[in-house]
């Protein structure tokens, strides 16, 4: 185990680095791209797949209603929820507020801060795909409720980014396919 931050201190590199449900916890977004960038070899890649976001329908990690951690009473929440519970959950331990705030940790990131971060990491973007919220239909019955907050940031659960770190002379045409550009040419190719 190791922080991002210090990943360059195992003397390596690397043609892929994944990350996957880590970006939505992580303290200093651009920091943890930057030490990727540095351990990433010239034409690899770093995969980045966080969800849920904790602005999203689902950002508490608790039985709750669709973004009920951003406008309900947490002591209300909690009490309704607790014994739905395993008995070494948590939040048999802590508030509400404790539990969203401390335990789960989540960095309370934007689409605009992690774009932010990629932006200034020096890696160029291959493919993008923004995982949009498992209640967006229904996200009208709740509007009233989240007056105060981006309706971009509620109804996007998750992101998906394929990055390469560009190499210093032109890379061959096949090393800036998109996993899925490869994918869905390897599913075309019909067996001999």
């Amino acid at each position: 185990q190791l922080a991002a931050e210090n990943v360059r201190s195992l003397g390596e590199t690397f043609d892929l680095v994944l990350s996957n449900n880590v970006f939505e916890h992580v303290a200093d977004i651009a920091a943890a791209v930057r030490a990727c960038f540095n351990v990433v070899r010239p034409g690899g890649r770093l995969a980045i797949f966080t969800d849920p976001l904790y602005y999203s329908s689902a950002g508490s990690h608790l039985p709750l209603e669709p973004w009920e951690h951003l406008w309900a009473d947490h002591d209300t929440s909690r009490a309704r929820i607790i014994n739905m519970l395993p008995k070494d959950h948590a939040l048999h331990h802590m508030s509400m507020q404790q539990f969203l705030f401390r335990e789960i940790t989540l960095n309370r990131m934007r689409l605009s801060d992690f774009v932010a971060a990629i932006s200034g990491s020096g890696f160029a973007i291959l493919n993008i795909r923004l995982i949009p919220d498992r209640h967006l239909s229904i996200f009208s019955r709740y509007r009233d409720r989240l007056q105060d907050l981006s309706v971009m940031d509620l109804t996007i659960e998750g992101i998906a980014v394929e990055l390469i770190r560009l190499a210093d002379s032109e890379l061959p045409a096949d090393d800036l396919l998109t996993t899925e550009q490869v994918r869905s040419a390897a599913h075309q190719v019909s067996p001999r």
